[in-house]
């Protein structure tokens, strides 16, 4: 960065980088190992960078392999670990030292599911006492590692706080799936959802599957509902066979806080200005082709095009012409 400032536990980054190093771990997205080194000279080595020497470094190395659970590989070379292991020793070097700051960029990128929740279970135990700064594609690492989840959508974030909050913020509830009788209408199925729950609304039907959302504002109000669905169901006159009913996802709230900045963006119309030749976005009411073609239209794009336009565009492509011919006579001289 070109300026600004960031506190660690009270200390300066511009003035007592010495002090943060000490207190601050980074585990990359991609392993960055040495092949010739075992585990324990790998633990060794960055446990001295931190300042650790001594039986002070040797304890600190044990406990960071018992925390990863490498005790066993401890005198194997890094190449000749799995990638799990690989990962795992990644976060060993994170922990040495007693790091209390980690950075953790996507630690169970391309693991498999065994190995994805061995890190899962190795980042729960050694969160105490520390702040862990995690990114993740996985919802349900989010979910499940995180006490305040932030999400970002073009470069901006678009909301942060615990699952439940965001869950809430982001039309958390219930979802009611119910498998649909052949050769029979899901109208008595909805109107009686409707009757119990009034606010609730029709998410999807396809195929044999009938999906309704319900708000968890009248969560007080589901028993009485399955009772009566159930009654109906014995008797075969709900026209469906069964249901379930699954609570928001993380998944679900992502998708949301995107889709929410999208449609932002296609509010906007962007339009051609004949003066500068500039783009301008410009602030509009959807279009009713928009309307129509639902959330995931495109925003409109409008130009006006004046007579003054291809010469700056010849102009252009000139001038890329000459500087790649200054950068490769060779090729210049073949294309001419």
């Amino acid at each position: 960065p070109t300026k600004g400032n960031a506190l660690l536990y009270g200390k300066t980054l511009s003035s007592e980088i010495g002090l943060i190093r000490k207190e601050l771990g980074f585990c990359p997205q991609h392993d960055v190992l040495y092949k010739e080194l075992t585990v324990y000279q790998h633990l060794a080595f960055y446990g001295s960078i931190k300042g650790k020497s001594g039986a002070e470094l040797k304890r600190s190395i044990m406990e960071s392999v018992k925390q990863v659970g490498l005790t066993e590989k401890i005198h194997v070379r890094s190449t000749n670990l799995s990638g799990g292991m690989k990962r795992k020793l990644s976060l060993a070097i994170s922990l040495i030292g007693g790091s209390k700051v980690i950075f953790v960029d996507e630690p169970t990128s391309g693991v498999d599911p065994w190995s994805r929740r061995s890190m899962w279970e190795v980042l729960q135990n050694c969160r105490e006492g520390r702040a862990i700064i995690l990114t993740t594609h996985f919802m349900d690492e989010a979910d499940l590692l995180g006490d305040r989840i932030a999400i970002m959508a073009d470069g901006k974030l678009q909301c942060c706080g615990s699952s439940l909050y965001l869950k809430h913020l982001y039309g958390a509830g219930y979802q009611l799936t119910c498998i649909k009788s052949k050769g029979t209408s899901i109208q008595n199925a909805v109107s009686l959802i409707k009757t119990h729950i009034p606010n609730s609304n029709l998410v999807s039907d396809v195929g044999t599957e009938l999906t309704l959302y319900l708000p968890t504002v009248d969560s007080s109000k589901f028993s009485k509902l399955f009772m009566e669905m159930d009654k109906l169901i014995e008797k075969k006159t709900l026209g469906i066979e069964g249901y379930g009913v699954s609570v928001t996802t993380m998944e679900e709230v992502f998708l949301n806080a995107g889709r929410s900045e999208d449609l932002k963006q296609e509010a906007a119309v962007v339009e051609w200005n004949d003066e500068d030749n500039k783009l301008a976005e410009v602030d509009s009411t959807p279009t009713i082709t928009a309307k129509i073609a639902g959330s995931n239209a495109s925003p409109m794009l409008v130009r006006r095009y004046n007579c003054n336009l291809p010469f700056p565009q010849f102009r252009a492509l000139f001038m890329k012409r000459v500087h790649y011919a200054k950068r490769d006579y060779f090729a210049f001289i073949c294309n001419t």
